[in-house]
């Protein structure tokens, strides 16, 4: 028979299901690109301090401290995409 408690856990499965579909949509595309990786030196020293300056407005609103500390004349180099 049809109980109210079958049909939640069908749509439960149902909901379950479409993200399993849709992550996998994802993990496609994404292999799909993959292929297409194009490498570049990435600083990043440069790449803290950007991060750094986007942050530190709300972080002090926020009291929040923000350090950073690095070497100079370090490379602080990766080569990715």
């Amino acid at each position: 028979p049809i109980t109210a408690e079958k049909l939640n856990y069908l749509n439960e499965e149902v909901i379950r299901f479409g993200k399993l579909i849709n992550n996998l949509n994802l993990l496609k595309q994404f292999e799909s690109e993959s292929g297409k990786f194009k490498a570049e030196t990435i600083f990043l020293d440069d790449l803290i301090v950007d991060l750094y300056n986007d942050f530190i407005v709300d972080a002090n609103k926020k009291r929040i401290r923000l350090d950073y500390e690095v070497e100079p004349h370090h490379p602080y180099r990766i080569t990715g995409d």
